[in-house]
């Protein structure tokens, strides 16, 4: 199965809008709580289509967003679209956790065609339209 896939089953589960009005930065904008988010994070990520692959996906989405989130000046406004995400990030956080040893997707990532990079070049081409 390709990992692209993956990926837009599991953004498929979030809400359009993501609420960020509660997010707070913290210890030199380097941290970021965002009690909704948080939440809401946890509630796909337990309900996850894929199972354990799919809760990676979540997990890009969820640090993509948070990325984001932290480029914007505070107040934040009410709610950001979850195509917002830093796309980039998320793909780096992910392809990150595939190549720990010890990680559990690492024996089972010959299983996969990890094809994130496409949704880099896709969202460049988006842009450029």
């Amino acid at each position: 199965m390709r990992l692209t896939q993956i990926f837009e089953d599991v953004k498929k589960q979030w809400p359009r809008d993501i609420l960020i009005g509660d997010c707070i930065l913290w210890d030199d904008q380097e941290g970021l709580s965002c009690e909704w988010l948080d939440g809401l994070f946890w509630d796909i990520d337990t309900k996850s289509v894929h199972g354990e692959w799919g809760n990676l996906m979540c997990w890009g989405i969820f640090c993509g967003l948070k990325k984001h989130i932290k480029t914007l000046q505070p107040p934040y406004p009410n709610k950001i679209p979850i195509d917002c995400l830093d796309l980039k990030y998320a793909v780096e956080k992910i392809n990150e956790s595939i190549n720990i040893p010890e990680s559990v997707y690492y024996p089972e990532r010959h299983k996969y065609e990890n094809d994130l990079d496409g949704l880099l070049k896709d969202q460049v081409g988006e842009l450029d339209s």
